[in-house]
């Protein structure tokens, strides 16, 4: 996990960019360009875009959902997808609005590029900007009396505008630059205030500001910059802790924040991960295919699992690979923030799969099959767990089994009522007596956004590391928050699965929020790998095993691997109504579990490990022990 960004930072290599030495022996025997030629050799790409009349229509959300807040859908393409402007802003009640003749974008649309930027409603962007012709006016449409929204309802609809517009932009962009400019790295960059205005257009641009932004451009100079993950997670990392400071709104609002900053994750990176490559084929070239590779070879490796399974293969009996791609490529990019989601899909996604009556065993079984095929693309295990994580928001309605958005939703007081309670009874609770009473009803809301929207990219686990990481959080008011959590839910009666899921929530938080380390990352692998092998050894040699590893399907070789592989290194791939599925057939009893789990503590007592971590191992099996156990 990154270490926190301080704003005295002395050494370059805790910036958000890491300063890298010129490599002369590239293949093409070029120098590496370094970040400051990057931004001296810019060409000037902003263009300013004149009002426009027509503004898109928001699908209606039912009203059974909270006004909690939440992504907007993205706006239909007026132009057919030729053009690189942001929309979104453009005032409805200016009946002189301008936009560029579409007969002018037919002509150079060979120039043009599928970039979906549906954060910011904008349209695809061209490899170069193309100097603007003639603009004619175009004639308000009745669309806007339909839509029976007005023109201020659109405006405020960008994140934009919501977070106060160019007043909170401006702070931002002050508060990033006084701490990158202390890194040598920038400084050598010829005209700092020229590298300060082009961050704050980037800035302008991601939040939906009706601008020209030449997102092509932005990928190929980053390419040459040799950025890892770990770099933007650096910078990503200080811009959230930079956004904290300066928003004046709703707390909330850096969950939208930390998602449209992720969107352009693999704009700035070098990589050639297979998401990498997803992102790349869906944003780049005019490609006549509309499913990329990657996807594809993804449902081909997930569908064959599922049709080999007997409890799944009967409800995919005659569909089409390519048409499964698609679909699985859309949910995909929601889940990454690729593409915009919000409430309505949940509505969707119940209603797509109420008459098939899955069950928690459906799901997860389809969520181990996805992750085995994630697993041979060789997509990194942290990817892999941010999307099944996300995929987790949608199980209770997969499975059509009450969730608590569902009750916020069917009674919209409910939400106001339960929230007034939350901090009544979190007030009362003698372990919140030192906490700070200004910040209590605004975690509060918080929180309850937080768990009841899981299935939307908001902030990730680095993220919440980040944002608490200056602050030493007592383990009492994480328990606090928690307990009082499920006494002001204990009335909804939620099915115990939901609830399962929750209690897990709570517990990855907690581990979060007082900065644990896994294991593996204190002892490092190779005792690790030490640690399976005398576990398995003591395993084989003891009668109560020797039937799990006779039994080829067991795979317990396999399964041993895992399982000690999910105490070390502390995944959150899998959670309890999963291990409950999964090792469901091997009817483990409490006793033979129990064995297990003290060869794990001798092997690691053999290897020196510490006390506290041995304990630490221990607390996580008996955690999943009831998942696990019959």
């Amino acid at each position: 996990m990154n270490q926190p960004i301080s704003l005295n930072c002395q050494n370059p290599k805790k910036g958000y960019l890491i300063q890298r030495g010129v490599n002369r022996n590239t293949e093409n025997g070029k120098e590496r360009q370094s970040f400051a030629e990057y931004v001296n050799s810019l060409s000037e790409s902003q263009q300013q875009l004149l009002s426009h009349n027509k503004s898109p229509r928001k699908e209606s959300i039912p009203k059974r959902h909270p006004t909690l807040p939440k992504l907007d859908l993205p706006s239909p393409d007026i132009m057919g997808k030729r053009f690189v402007v942001n929309v979104g802003k453009c005032p409805m009640n200016n009946i002189q609005s301008l936009i560029c003749r579409h007969s002018v974008v037919q002509q150079n649309q060979n120039q043009f590029h599928n970039i979906q930027s549906v954060r910011h409603n904008s349209f695809e962007t061209r490899k170069s900007i193309i100097p603007q012709s003639k603009l004619f006016p175009i004639h308000r449409t009745s669309v806007n009396n339909i839509s029976g929204r007005s023109a201020r309802d659109d405006d405020m609809s960008l994140f934009y505008n919501k977070i106060g517009g160019a007043e909170i932009v401006d702070q931002l962009n002050e508060e990033f630059h006084s701490y990158s400019k202390q890194h040598e790295m920038i400084q050598k960059i010829d005209d700092l205030e020229r590298y300060k205005q082009r961050f704050k257009t980037f800035l302008e641009y991601i939040f939906g500001k009706p601008i020209f932004y030449n997102l092509e451009q932005l990928k190929e100079k980053h390419k040459d910059l040799g950025l890892k993950n770990k770099d933007f997670n650096q910078f990503k990392n200080y811009l959230i802790t930079c956004f904290l400071k300066v928003n004046k709104g709703q707390l909330e609002f850096v969950f939208e924040f930390s998602s449209l900053i992720e969107q352009y994750r693999y704009c700035i990176i070098n990589s050639n991960t297979p998401f990498a490559i997803i992102y790349n084929q869906r944003t780049e070239k005019l490609s006549t295919k509309d499913v990329p590779d990657a996807i594809l070879q993804l449902a081909q490796n997930s569908y064959q699992k599922i049709f080999q399974d007997n409890s799944l293969a009967p409800y995919f009996i005659g569909i089409e690979i390519k048409q499964q791609a698609r679909k699985l490529g859309k949910i995909l990019s929601q889940l990454m923030s690729w593409e915009q989601t919000n409430d309505q899909v949940l509505i969707e996604m119940r209603t797509s799969h109420k008459g098939m009556y899955l069950t928690n065993v459906h799901f997860t079984l389809f969520k181990q099959h996805l992750i085995e095929s994630m697993r041979q693309l060789n997509i990194q295990e942290k990817q892999i767990e941010l999307v099944t994580s996300r995929m987790d928001g949608y199980r209770s309605y997969i499975i059509n089994q009450d969730s608590l958005l569902d009750f916020y939703g069917e009674q919209s007081s409910l939400l106001q009522v339960q929230l007034k309670k939350y901090v009544q009874l979190l007030q009362k609770d003698v372990r919140m007596q030192n906490y700070p009473s200004i910040a209590l009803e605004r975690h509060s809301q918080f929180i309850l956004k937080y768990l009841t929207h899981l299935h939307l990219p908001t902030l990730t686990s680095n993220d919440l590391w980040t944002i608490h990481v200056k602050y030493k959080i007592s383990i009492e008011w994480i328990d606090s928050f928690r307990d009082n959590f499920f006494h002001l839910i204990k009335s909804l009666n939620l099915n115990a699965l939901i609830i399962s899921d929750y209690e897990d929530i709570w517990y990855k938080l907690k581990k979060n929020l007082t900065q644990y380390h896994s294991i593996e990352s204190r002892i490092g692998k190779k005792k690790v790998d030490l640690v399976i092998a005398k576990v398995q050894m003591k395993l084989q040699e003891n009668e109560n095993y020797t039937e799990y590893f006779k039994n080829a399907n067991y795979q317990m070789n396999l399964h041993l691997h895992r399982i000690i592989a999910f105490i070390m290194k502390d995944q959150k791939i899998y959670n309890s109504n999963d291990l409950k599925v999964i090792h469901q057939s091997l009817k483990i009893r409490e006793s033979t579990f129990d064995l297990f789990v003290q060869f794990l503590k001798n092997a690691m007592q053999e290897e020196t490990i510490s006390s506290s971590l041995i304990a630490k191992a221990e607390e996580i099996c008996n955690y999943y022990k009831r998942s696990i156990c019959t």
